[in-house]
């Protein structure tokens, strides 16, 4: 196989300078929908990159490592599954800076809580509104948890469930 390279290089108010490839373990990019950043996970932590080189952001520093990352429609929040030692959890981070809105010029983020399982979770998706999520939850449930009321509700059981996205209004999900 071809091996990417990724510069990574960041203000040292962060942290400090950090070139890594492929061999580096860079395991997800994902490039924001507004085409102005990138979201990647080297080593099991989630950094953000704006696209012209201006700065990037360490957003997690974590044990066990963050993967299936998405990007909100609006490309400011980020979510993304962590595995840990009581289960796997899913968080969502946007930045908690009114001067620097975007993920990857932040300086000060706000982090969800998480939602906890014992299943594996995968495939987070914010909806366009950027008021909902939905996930899989093991193999086979399709679930939008109620964030404020900490309550969720599983809108499928298939076997398995495959992708999935959210009606432009945030009304409707079609698997």
């Amino acid at each position: 196989g071809r091996k990417l390279l990724v510069d990574v290089s960041t203000a040292a108010k962060v942290n400090d300078l950090y070139f890594a490839s492929s061999d580096s373990g860079l395991s997800e990019c994902v490039l924001s929908p507004d085409g102005t950043a990138l979201a990647y996970v080297i080593g099991g932590e989630l950094f953000c990159r704006s696209l012209d080189g201006s700065s990037q952001r360490l957003l997690t520093k974590s044990i066990s490592g963050e993967c299936d990352v998405s990007w909100s429609d609006d490309s400011r929040q980020l979510a993304f599954v962590g595995r840990e030692e009581n289960g796997n959890i899913l968080r969502i981070i946007s930045s908690n800076d009114p001067e620097r809105p975007d993920l990857s010029a932040s300086h000060d983020f706000y982090l969800s809580e998480p939602i906890v399982s014992e299943q594996p979770l995968r495939s987070p998706l914010i909806s366009p509104s950027q008021t909902r999520i939905a996930y899989i939850r093991g193999e086979t449930q399709l679930v939008v948890p109620d964030l404020k009321k900490l309550t969720e509700r599983t809108i499928a059981e298939k076997n398995p469930i495959g992708e999935f996205s959210w009606s432009p209004d945030s009304r409707y999900i079609v698997y």
